[in-house]
């Protein structure tokens, strides 16, 4: 680990009183570190932050991070008294930002609300950031590792084939559809975790790199096709254009990189753009049409993008500044996720008990298992 990373003792020593940390995701985690990037090329000021991904932040010198820190920490020592972390003797204000808005319903339920700017812009206006940015991000790789991860000649895609959350995963067919028709043109590997479907006619690399490796492999390929999520941020923080099929889910300029071609949806359903359902806690009632992807339109995507130029093209947005936050944001986050685990939690109890199940026996099982999950939520990582 570099200088970059820092004990307690070292951050407070430095004068460091205020902590900062976002969610755990692999694209939370790149949006964070180009805010920061951004924040010390604006004020000259190095935030102390804790991030889940230290491997993509071992070359950052826009800031400091905290050692043998993550998110998995933060809900161990969960809940905190007046937004402040006491530990060995020391005390640091936190401070969790959002790239979205938390709203609350008539009914005082929280719900996640979509903010209409890329995420990177959001978060440096909860810096307080202001003036316009260029999304410009870049993660620098070695040398050495840009000798790793081209398999082909020419005409090589990375390609993935599940995704996290089903508003932004593309069916399964299709992804196989597509790469069958484009198989004897185009040389695809397929990366994503080793438990993901595997797809056919693909050089199949799930589950065998490093995420740095990874980021190799997308910086030496021609394309990323996929959807919206983590492995779309690394294509592009590595200079790797990407075809995406986009869902309609949530607002097209909160992850939007004009480099990229994004397919949208044929019949694009605006119920979670217009923030009136939480596609990330809350079922579809219209089976995620938001992800009806032509497959005739990704080919198409496809063969325009594999002839577009290496350099990528950049987005410049205005800020506007936004109070800096405590942990109001982390503590609604929970009531969020804790609200959705009930609710599956009664469903699935209600189905057991139209099939007949007997009803006690599966509302004790039940609760120990709603207490369980509340249990190991404060000793994971949150992922989103």
């Amino acid at each position: 680990m570099t200088h970059s990373f820092i004990s307690l003792g070292k951050a407070k020593a430095l004068g460091y009183n205020d902590i900062y940390f976002s969610f755990s995701g692999l694209g939370d985690n790149l949006v964070f570190r180009e805010a920061l990037e951004q924040y010390y090329h604006q004020t000259g000021k190095k935030l102390l932050a804790i991030v889940d991904y230290p491997d993509f932040f071992k070359d950052c010198d826009s800031a400091y991070f905290l050692k043998d820190f993550n998110m998995g920490v933060i809900n161990q020592l969960f809940p905190f008294k007046n937004d402040e972390l006491f530990i060995e003797g020391m005390s640091f204000k936190l401070h969790f930002l959002n790239g979205c808005d938390i709203r609350q319903t008539k009914e005082g339920q929280y719900f996640t609300a979509w903010a209409y700017k890329h995420l990177i812009a959001r978060i440096c206006e909860r810096l307080g950031m202001q003036g316009k940015i260029e999304i410009n991000p870049c993660l620098p790789l070695s040398e050495e590792e840009k000798k790793f991860g081209r398999f082909f000649d020419k005409n090589q895609i990375a390609i993935i084939a599940n995704g996290i959350q089903k508003y932004k995963t593309w069916d399964l067919n299709k992804v196989q559809e597509l790469v069958n028709r484009l198989k004897d043109k185009y040389n695809f590997i397929q990366l994503g975790q080793k438990s993901d479907l595997k797809l056919e006619n693909v050089l199949d690399k799930r589950g065998v790199f490093s995420m740095r490796e990874v980021a190799a492999v997308l910086h030496n390929s021609d394309l990323f096709v996929g959807s919206i999520g983590g492995l779309m941020h690394l294509a592009r923080f590595v200079g790797c254009r990407s075809v995406i099929s986009y869902s309609s889910g949530e607002p097209l300029e909160l992850a939007y990189y004009p480099c990229n071609v994004n397919i949208l949806p044929r019949n694009p359903c605006s119920v979670c753009v217009e923030n009136k359902l939480d596609p990330q806690h809350e079922v579809c009632p219209f089976n995620y049409k938001c992800m009806d992807v032509s497959v005739d339109e990704m080919v198409k995507g496809i063969d325009k993008a594999i002839q577009m130029p290496k350099s990528l093209e950049t987005e410049t947005v205005e800020l506007d500044p936004m109070p800096l936050p405590g942990l109001e944001d982390f503590y609604k986050h929970k009531k969020i996720v804790q609200n959705h685990a009930l609710t599956v939690e009664r469903k699935r109890i209600t189905l057991l008990y139209i099939l007949g199940i007997p009803f006690l026996k599966t509302v004790r099982k039940g609760r120990k298992r709603t207490r369980e999950f509340f249990f190991r939520e404060k000793n994971k990582v949150l992922k989103t």
